[in-house]
């Protein structure tokens, strides 16, 4: 018996494909943003500033030490306080919720009582505290303008 060569076995080809164009093929679906919540960059924008703000207080916190005059939440374990809100606003950006803003703005309301209390003990670094609450003050009335708009009403009737 002999072998056949490649040039005598004659298989039929597989069906051709439909085509897909690439603009198609290349995008994955994406889920339309729900109203009320923040566009993608807006989230980011105020992360950074809550994340810069924390920062802040720290050196404001480490520079109290360095010059012998202490913020009063650093002792007696309340070292947490001033970054609970904050860090509550991250965990809320990181997952889209809605009430972000509100809670920003609860974050700066608690920064700043920090600061008015630390007037009285250590009043640089009141004064210090107080400028970071402006900050997220002005990050947060900056991120309300990349809310997700609601969708328009329909009056047909």
């Amino acid at each position: 018996m002999s072998v056949p060569n490649a040039s005598e076995v004659h298989e039929p080809l597989p069906p051709p494909q439909a085509i897909v164009p690439y603009e198609e093929a290349a995008a994955p679906p994406v889920a339309a943003p729900r109203p009320r919540t923040l566009t993608q960059g807006w989230r980011w924008v105020l992360a950074c500033g809550w994340g810069t703000v924390m920062a802040g207080i720290g050196v404001v916190a480490n520079t109290g030490f360095i010059l012998g005059d202490p913020p009063f939440w650093t002792g007696n374990g309340l070292a947490v306080l001033p970054f609970i809100l904050p860090a509550l606003v991250l965990v809320a950006l990181a997952g889209d919720w809605r009430y972000t803003i509100p809670l920003s703005f609860a974050a700066v309301v608690s920064t700043a009582i920090i600061g008015i209390i630390d007037l009285f003990h250590a009043r640089p670094m009141g004064y210090g505290e107080l400028l970071f609450a402006l900050v997220g003050l002005l990050v947060t009335l900056a991120a309300l303008a990349g809310r997700v708009p609601r969708p328009e009403r329909s009056d047909d009737a």
